[in-house]
């Protein structure tokens, strides 16, 4: 019989692991899976503290740093993936890849998700994707995520409510349904209803859109993600613009002219 492989993820963030997600892990023991499991903080070091209590060794830590950011414990098995050469810098990239790794090795998926973390959202994608059996436990709801609702639209749905969108990402939905050209758009009308203001050449939200607005720091830099309260206030916007400058086609239709002649029907017939 084949192995049985379970890749278990979930959040940075989180910092413990409820009872329900306990008793996951006491019947992945039970049943003898084997465990894949990444070397980041949150998630993947409380599960691999978890398992060394337990004394359950068949797990394996995967990396991509050659040795492993994160070992709780030497009897782990640890495996490096490759990457290749011209993959780039980006961490969050290098990371996906030994995540990509898991999922296409794996039969299962574990994932304790806080609703916002883009690389927990990404694995539950790639599981769906996969028609994987993906088990999804959201820690602000404190609860599994139901069997039937384990889609692609509703985790999605999800990861919108709790983080919003680029503008890339609002241009990308829009463009489908009116005539927009470019990103710039987005902004110049964003501007122009006032959700967000330019100061001192920077975009930055407006006091009354400030609860629609997620602010992010990047390597010292404020990126913003908008919820989708606004991209309801822009398409409403665009659609208005979009109805005044279509023709009225029914302009012309029962209008009387009072002036026009009056013409005689006259009976052309042979009497």
């Amino acid at each position: 019989m084949d192995e049985k492989l379970i890749f278990i993820s979930g959040s940075i963030s989180i910092k413990y692991l409820p009872e329900d997600v306990t008793k996951e892990l006491d019947k992945i023991i039970e049943n003898k899976y084997h465990v894949l499991v990444g070397d980041a903080k949150g998630v993947d070091s409380l599960v691999q503290k978890y398992f060394k209590e337990k004394n359950y060794k068949n797990v394996s830590v995967v990396t991509v740093c050659g040795k492993p950011r994160n070992l709780l414990d030497k009897d782990f098995k640890v495996i490096n993936v490759d990457v290749p050469e011209n993959y780039g810098s980006n961490k969050r990239e290098l990371f996906m890849v030994k995540d990509k790794w898991m999922a296409e090795k794996a039969n299962y998926f574990l994932v304790i998700w806080d609703g916002k973390s883009k690389g927990s959202f990404n694995n539950i994608i790639n599981g769906i994707r996969q028609n994987k059996d993906v088990n999804v436990y959201l820690l602000p709801e404190k609860k599994f995520v139901s069997k039937e609702n384990i889609k692609e639209e509703f985790i999605r749905d999800i990861y919108i409510k709790n983080e919003g969108y680029t503008v890339k990402e609002i241009y990308e939905i829009l463009k489908k349904e009116f005539n927009i050209k470019n990103k710039n758009e987005i902004v110049d009308k964003m501007e122009e209803l006032e959700i967000i203001k330019k100061e001192k050449n920077k975009i930055v939200p407006n006091e009354k859109y400030k609860n629609y607005i997620k602010v992010k720091n990047y390597k010292g830099y404020k990126t913003y993600k908008y919820l989708p309260n606004i991209l309801e206030i822009l398409r409403a916007s665009f659609k208005n613009k979009e109805s005044k400058t279509q023709p009225n086609k029914n302009k012309h239709k029962n209008e009387t002219y009072d002036n026009a002649p009056l013409f005689k029907c006259i009976n052309n017939s042979s009497k």
